[in-house]
């Protein structure tokens, strides 16, 4: 798991697979604990964009986990989330919606509407609507998770942070550019103060933040954020990441607009 929160997804599949073996072997192919070995494995290949090795996995821990713990248990509900996830990723967004709305379903009826668990549903669906461009329900739901978040973890938490951040950005998407800022700095303040100093999500909130300042042309502010943002990035993600990759793009888009509005504007003098 450490591994995995470092990112090193290579070695954090070894040690996954270790404990699965001995699980397997000690415990049985049907124990609770083999399933969260499955499930855990799933996430790294998730994250590694494997998607059909990640649903396999996915798929293990659910079966064994409906068959042990019934339908209605927050590990079922966790287990139909992570592959509702997968489905997003892999633009399958029928399948997605209805494993995360099995989810939530779950999640409403065993922990209640207020509970940080639920709130994720909520963020996913918002997720969901908001790949597939449906921005004003991607906006409803996210509100919903965050103000549980606000609620039940508080404001200075990192997931109180994230449901700033993609209300920021869904307000980007819709071209309320002060209320996107609002919403990223918000995001960016709580991260700078709870997280560690170079986090992978503070970057992303310089990017945002960059980005917006990039939409209403103001150049010099855009690139003192995503220069900060890859400064982070270059140091906690490997060069090749997608994120340090986007970023780099980033910057080089802004600094070709800047250099064609400054030789429009002296062209016009």
């Amino acid at each position: 798991v450490v591994y995995r929160k470092k990112r090193k997804y290579d070695e954090a599949l070894k040690y996954h697979f270790k404990a699965l073996n001995i699980r397997e072997k000690v415990l049985g192919e049907e124990h609770l604990d083999t399933a969260i070995s499955y499930n855990n494995i799933g996430y790294v290949y998730s994250e590694k964009d494997k998607y059909e090795e990640a649903l396999e996995y996915y798929v293990k821990a659910l079966k064994i986990h409906i068959k042990k713990s019934g339908e209605e248990h927050p590990n079922t509900a966790r287990f139909y989330n992570n592959i509702g996830v997968v489905y997003r990723k892999k633009r399958k967004y029928d399948e997605a919606s209805t494993y995360l709305f099995k989810s939530l379903g779950i999640r409403e009826t065993v922990l209640g509407k207020e509970h940080p668990d639920t709130a994720m549903s909520y963020n996913n669906i918002g997720t969901l609507h908001n790949r597939k461009g449906e921005y004003d329900k991607a906006f409803e739901y996210y509100h919903k998770a965050l103000k549980i978040r606000k609620k039940v973890l508080g404001e200075e938490h990192p997931d109180t942070a994230m449901s700033y951040n993609n209300i920021g950005t869904i307000c980007s998407k819709k071209g309320k550019y002060n209320k996107a800022l609002k919403y990223h700095f918000k995001a960016l303040n709580i991260r700078e103060k709870i997280l560690e100093k170079e986090h992978p999500n503070t970057a992303m909130s310089y990017n945002n933040i960059g980005f917006v300042y990039n939409k209403i042309g103001e150049y010099d502010k855009a690139l003192e954020n995503y220069f900060k943002a890859l400064e982070i990035y270059k140091k906690v993600l490997v060069e090749e990441h997608p994120d340090t990759k986007n970023t780099l793009y980033n910057i080089k888009f802004c600094q070709e607009a800047k250099a064609k509005k400054e030789t429009e504007e002296t062209q016009e003098q």
